[in-house]
């Protein structure tokens, strides 16, 4: 985020700044490069990075953004803002990504790398957006299957993957 202010010269000058904590986006983004993603030079690498951090946070184990639905997807304009203003502030190197201490996060994270293992990006899109449809849009599990075809267009064997993925995915969240 973007925001103007007055140096002490009285000079407008324009200052970023994070949304969250630096150390709650430094867990997030190290949580992200663990998965394989984080990456924000190209749509699909943000699209990707969206779409692990929401379902990262169903296994509780990376800091929580609010999410908005979106043309491809649940989207958090602040998780974007985020990730961008640490990449301007040089630390997307620097972070290396490192298992947790806490026995329980890192079989949680081991839990969803597993889940996300062989998914592609339009999965984890179709994914993404029906568990948002229930969960946040207050749709039953039966009537959100129509905003989901009228949205995203998915195939017979989309809709089935994406069906069979949300059952799988809320066993593994109510194992957390």
């Amino acid at each position: 985020m973007i925001f103007k202010t007055r140096n002490h010269f009285g000079i407008m000058i324009r200052r970023h700044r994070l949304i969250r904590d630096l150390d709650e986006v430094l867990l997030a983004f190290g949580i992200l490069k663990r998965l394989g993603s984080g990456k924000l030079g190209t749509f699909e690498e943000r699209i990707e990075t969206q779409k692990k951090h929401y379902l990262a946070q169903l296994f509780r184990i990376t800091p929580f953004y609010c999410y908005n639905l979106h043309i491809r997807g649940p989207y958090s304009p602040d998780l974007a803002n985020d990730l961008f203003e640490i990449e301007r502030r040089g630390y997307f190197d620097k972070v290396k990504p490192m298992p947790f201490i806490a026995v329980n996060l890192e079989e949680r994270f081991n839990r969803l790398e597993g889940f996300l293992d062989g998914k592609n990006i339009r999965e984890l899109e179709l994914l993404a957006t029906f568990h948002w449809l229930i969960h946040e849009a207050g749709c039953s599990k039966e009537s959100a299957v129509k905003p989901l075809i009228e949205l995203k267009e998915p195939t017979d064997a989309e809709l089935r993957a994406t069906l069979k993925n949300y059952k799988v995915l809320i066993d593994e969240y109510e194992k957390n």
